[in-house]
């Protein structure tokens, strides 16, 4: 977050979130001031999130003073120590409504040893009388006399949980306004444009490097995102007047301040619903933190991976990302529909008759599609990429031929000085090692070929599993907030209790919850029918009822 040095000047064309906001914020985002609640460590959860803790990455390392950009970004109120008696507390904590020093000089830390390195030994040692985080965050000393912070298996189950989960209360949980937050963390940023809801939300979420669960577990959202944007944006930002209303706030009695309502604590049953509708995933897959399309690009740009084999259920969007991969490292594509009468004759080349001139025909061979992209790739540096949708529903030893030595050797068959010779043409055929080939194929329909082994393991293959994460990319906007959540939730229940692999695409023109009964009947059941076949009948039962209760927003009621 870059922040503007000027208190009051704005260049044209620019918005900030307006003073007002800012201060309604500063007013709601206060919870207490008891000392013998943790609130005052909230902070330090959001500070690692803004650091880069994740469930899956590496763990975050604590010094004497590597929080400080953090601590500025989050917390520094500028012209703040004008305002109040210590010239030297720039720092600001919204739940708490105190300050914290900066550096007393070049060689003083400052808040971020004082606070941030101070606390992590403590709860290393459980020298914190009022919370132990020990459950859901792992904390170890390194040799180099630094800290590393990161998840415990139990993460979830206690984040936000009781005063150990940095709640304002044993019997509480922690609920924040994630709109709130968002106007004091953005509170001296310029702005281009005045962002929407979903994308001021989707920026927030990927400098603290948030998921659905955490959002779920931690924050509140506005059931009307649209109308809560309204006053939320100025043509100009005052930095003083924040300034001294954050003053106002922190040099009040505990009597003149508004205290937050301590709200219960999650039910385990509550908990589970929240974490199985934010999951990416319930799909059985290696590794569900893999982000396909990420893998896909990683393997072609990084890895020089030039066969690729996108496999997943139908309605996972295996085609659209490869087209969407191809459009964006590609100059061109050749796109290809194999179907069980697909022949090498349709792909590779084919003897066929010619007319002559004074009547007749000749028979000669003719090129097709896959030939023509070789010849497209030879005649440039940049990526040419081949898209098979579907591989796996045509006779694909039949198809390729002799491709299955060629896609796999490539130019080195010059090297090793070997001409391939096709099966109606003379002239050789040699794969450029920029010829992309990206081929789908779908691993529940019965009807479609099984790839031999010689075949397939001559490409790497990437999973495109289900996801809920893609799901609320596809339909942000056109649901609810509580929609969205039941409909991730349904998804997941589908594929892990219901054990059919249910692909998000199929909700992809869902506009209302309304809809979901009929998308049903009409699209998705009689895949499932056929899937679970007569033998399973009580699974495809299951699944009718969990669809009925998610058109009626009661799944996540019974769940």
């Amino acid at each position: 977050m870059s922040q503007s040095p000027l208190p009051t000047e704005t260049p044209d064309g620019e918005y900030f979130v307006a003073p007002d906001r800012v201060k309604q914020a500063v007013d709601n985002l206060f919870l207490t001031r008891n000392r013998q609640v943790p609130v005052r460590y909230i902070k330090y959860w959001l500070l690692l999130k803004l650091r880069g803790l994740t469930a899956d990455g590496a763990p975050v390392r604590v010094t004497t003073n590597n929080f400080e950009p953090e601590m500025r970004e989050l917390l520094e109120v500028e012209h703040l120590s004008d305002f109040i008696e210590d010239d030297n507390s720039p720092y600001y904590d919204p739940f708490s409504a105190t300050t914290n020093k900066g550096r007393n000089g070049p060689d003083d830390s400052g808040a971020p040893r004082s606070y941030f390195q101070t606390n992590t030994g403590k709860f290393l040692d459980n020298d914190v009388g009022t919370t132990d985080p020990r459950e859901w965050l792992s904390i170890r000393e390194g040799d180099d006399r630094a800290y590393y912070v990161t998840y415990t298996n139990d993460y979830y189950e206690h984040l936000g949980d009781g005063q150990d989960g940095f709640a304002p209360g044993e019997d509480a949980r922690l609920e924040i306004s994630l709109l709130d937050l968002m106007a004091w963390y953005y509170r001296y940023e310029p702005f281009a444009e005045q962002l929407s809801y979903p994308e001021l939300r989707a920026d927030f979420v990927d400098n603290f490097h948030l998921n659905e669960m955490e959002i779920s577990l931690v924050f509140t959202e506005p059931d009307d995102p649209e109308a809560a944007m309204n006053g939320f944006y100025a043509a100009s930002t005052n930095k003083e007047d924040i300034a001294q209303y954050v003053a106002q706030k922190a040099d009040a009695g505990a009597s003149e301040l508004t205290y937050a309502d301590t709200r219960n604590p999650l039910s385990q049953d509550d908990r589970e619903v929240i974490v199985k509708s934010t999951l990416k995933t319930t799909y059985s897959m290696f590794d569900t933190s893999i982000n396909p399309r990420e893998d896909a690009i990683e393997a072609i740009t990084q890895d020089n991976e030039r066969n690729l084999l996108m496999v997943g259920p139908p309605g996972t969007g295996k085609t659209h990302e490869s087209y969407s991969i191809a459009k964006e490292l590609g100059e061109e594509s050749f796109s290809f529909q194999f179907h069980e009468s697909y022949s090498y004759e349709d792909f590779v080349e084919a003897y066929e008759p010619i007319p002559v001139d004074g009547g007749g025909v000749k028979f000669e061979p003719v090129k097709k599609g896959f030939r023509e992209a070789c010849e497209a790739a030879a005649e440039t540096d940049e990526l040419i990429f081949v898209i098979i949708d579907e591989i796996n529903r045509a006779k694909v030893s039949r198809v390729f031929g002799e491709l299955f030595s060629l896609i796999e050797y490539r130019e080195s068959v010059e090297e090793m000085d070997i001409q391939q010779r096709m099966l109606y043409s003379s002239e050789p055929l040699v794969i450029p090692d920029n010829l992309v080939i990206m081929a789908t194929m779908n691993n529940l329909d019965k009807s479609t070929e099984d790839m031999e082994f010689a075949l397939r393991r001559r490409f790497a293959q990437i999973t495109v599993p289900p996801s809920t994460e893609a799901l609320r990319n596809i339909l942000n906007g056109q649901l609810n907030s509580d929609e969205l959540d039941e409909l991730c939730l349904l998804l997941n229940t589908v594929i892990e209790d219901g054990e059919y692999p249910l692909g998000h695409t199929y909700f992809r023109n869902l506009n209302s919850i309304d809809e979901l009964t009929k998308l049903y009947r009409r699209r998705i059941r009689p895949s499932v029918k056929e899937y679970h076949g007569e033998y399973r009948r009580e699974q495809l039962e299951m699944i009718d009822d969990m669809f009925e209760k998610a058109a009626r927003m009661e799944l996540s009621e019974t769940s």
